[in-house]
């Protein structure tokens, strides 16, 4: 990407989040609950989140030719999605001027001294429409229509901003995973992913005025920690479009008491069998997969701590461990399918 467009894609909209920020904390008293640490936060979301998307090949499940032409742009949303979420922060905090005027994030704060006070978010889609509103002024209408180019890129962006994360799929599953790196929770080495200086994190994203080009190193060789968020994106994808059936005699998932039921270890047999090209040579094992799931705490444990559930034929002899899932984090707002008839939860 020559320089130019760069700085105005990337940079310009950066600066004016920073400048937004101010010396601001991001939390009262969580992470970076320091002055500064909201641009600090924004920063290392934004370069966490370049870095994880490196271990996708987007759109998933498009052409390799498709992804390679596509990689830049699905960057830019990964980029612009890690940018823009940060803003939601601005919204937790209240900010009066000496003039007595209160001060609202769609302005830079002027040279005025003034004071800020932290408030409880009562709604968090309130925060996400207010940052959809701040995003039409910080991402540049040219980098809009360059990403109309492509009309799932840009849909994908949209359903971010205007506070349907979930529905984003991928680009939500990353910035997450970017956000709890940042703020030092539940990955296994977040050393991996060093704190870089200002200008180290920029380049990360992969703008430096060079051309960009499709990495094409396989998921399974690069930073294997996320394998379980691969893994449960894929699942939610299968499911929801009908890759995967639900509730039949064949089946490796069923609906039980509103909880999503998959079975382990078939489930994570047919990902590996799914996915040999992404996952890369040599494979991983699946208990790796099932392990980096385990770590993101979607499932159900027992009291005493077990991670799998026990299923059984409600007519018939045949038994079946796995994992219990609450259906929204699964279909989301999609309505599931009702219990199945063929399955009981072994009590």
């Amino acid at each position: 990407m020559p320089n130019d467009l760069h700085q105005r894609y990337y940079l310009q909209p950066l600066e004016h989040c920073v400048t937004l920020m101010q010396q601001l904390p991001a939390t009262e008293s969580g992470h970076h609950a320091y002055l500064g640490g909201m641009v600090d936060h924004l920063l290392e979301t934004v370069a966490y989140a370049a870095r994880l998307s490196k271990n996708y090949l987007l759109p998933v499940g498009a052409q390799p030719e498709d992804q390679a032409s596509q990689s830049t742009a699905w960057n830019a949303v990964i980029v612009y999605a890690a940018m823009l979420q940060s803003l939601d922060k601005l919204y937790q905090i209240e900010i009066e001027l000496q003039s007595g005027l209160r001060w609202i994030p769609l302005n830079s704060l002027s040279g005025e001294p003034y004071r800020f006070r932290f408030t409880p978010m009562a709604d968090a889609v309130q925060a996400q429409s207010l940052s959809a509103m701040l995003a039409c002024k910080i991402i540049p209408y040219e980098a809009l229509i360059w990403l109309s180019t492509w009309p799932n890129v840009l849909k994908t962006l949209s359903l971010y901003l205007t506070g349907f994360r979930h529905e984003s799929g991928i680009v939500n599953t990353i910035v997450l995973d970017a956000i709890r790196v940042s703020a030092g929770s539940s990955f296994e080495s977040p050393a991996e992913l060093p704190v870089d200086t200002t200008n180290e994190q920029l380049i990360i994203t992969g703008y430096d005025g060079a051309d960009i080009k499709q990495d094409t190193f396989p998921i399974a060789q690069n930073e294997r920690f996320n394998l379980g968020s691969i893994f449960h994106q894929w699942v939610k994808k299968s499911i929801l479009e009908q890759l995967i059936s639900v509730n039949t005699i064949d089946s490796s998932v069923f609906i039980i008491a509103d909880y999503v039921f998959m079975r382990s270890p078939t489930i994570f047999y047919q990902f590996m069998a799914e996915n040999k090209q992404a996952l890369g040579e040599p494979p991983c094992d699946w208990r790796m997969v099932q392990k980096q799931f385990e770590k993101l705490k979607l499932h159900k444990r027992q009291t005493n701590g077990v991670n799998v559930y026990c299923c059984e034929e409600k007519e018939g002899s045949k038994s079946f461990n796995g994992y219990l899932i609450p259906v929204a984090k699964i279909y989301g707002t999609v309505s599931p399918p009702a219990d199945s008839l063929l399955m009981i939860l072994r009590q």
